[in-house]
């Protein structure tokens, strides 16, 4: 019996490795404005609250973020499965999860997030898959987006386990009303994710197989 109704994941840093996309659409959107280019190994600690958010801490609030956004845009649309690949071991893991339903939320926009998805031949292990759609609710950590899936899968935050990379991920989780599982492989340390004191901490997605079945011996895996 599965000790969760639904598996809710983050998408990058979670279930695919997209920061060499990402660093080469940054890198286009710099060469562009005449900025230095920047190494892949600085891309993890830049993501995860959104493309937007992204090009604002990049160029700064007093930019043409709008023209700035067009440029970095026009080209991810292009590339951003190019170099994205899954984590090792996710796919085993997630065939091995089948017992137990699975969605996906991602800051990314709804069109990549989908768009990863379906490219990679991931779609068989989802029953749902939502990326960012700012009209409908706002980007993680705030919580209404985990929430609006939830609605739309009717089923409640406390039958959840909400599993992600970033800080992000686990506040949204908390303040959603979902356990909250951090990934230690991702864009974020270990010791970065303990501090949001999330109810679990997982080297490898497939601790996720007992762990879910409750069967986990959780010493090792309570963040507390």
């Amino acid at each position: 019996m599965a000790k969760y109704k639904l598996l809710f994941f983050d998408l990058d840093g979670t279930i695919v490795n997209s920061m060499y996309d990402i660093g080469d659409a940054m890198n286009h959107t710099y060469r562009t404005f005449g900025h230095p280019e920047i190494s892949y190994e600085e891309i993890p600690a830049m993501v995860g609250g959104g493309i937007r958010k992204l090009l604002v801490d990049a160029f700064g609030e007093e930019a043409d973020i709008d023209y700035i956004h067009k440029i970095f845009y026009d080209y991810y649309t292009q590339h951003y499965v190019d170099k994205t690949r899954p984590y090792p071991n996710v796919e085993t893991a997630l065939q091995k999860l089948d017992f137990i339903p699975k969605a996906i939320f991602s800051n990314k926009p709804h069109r990549f997030t989908t768009g990863i998805i379906d490219k990679l031949a991931l779609k068989k292990y989802f029953i749902y898959v939502q990326g960012a759609r700012p009209e409908l609710y706002q980007n993680k950590p705030d919580p209404s987006g985990i929430l609006y899936g939830l609605s739309q899968l009717n089923i409640r935050p406390q039958e959840t386990l909400f599993i992600g990379d970033s800080t992000h991920d686990i506040q949204a989780g908390k303040a959603a009303g979902t356990d909250t599982c951090a990934v230690t492989y991702g864009y974020r340390s270990k010791d970065t994710l303990l501090a949001e004191k999330p109810n679990y901490i997982i080297d490898d997605l497939s601790e996720l197989i007992d762990l879910s079945l409750g069967t986990l011996g959780t010493e090792n895996h309570n963040a507390h």
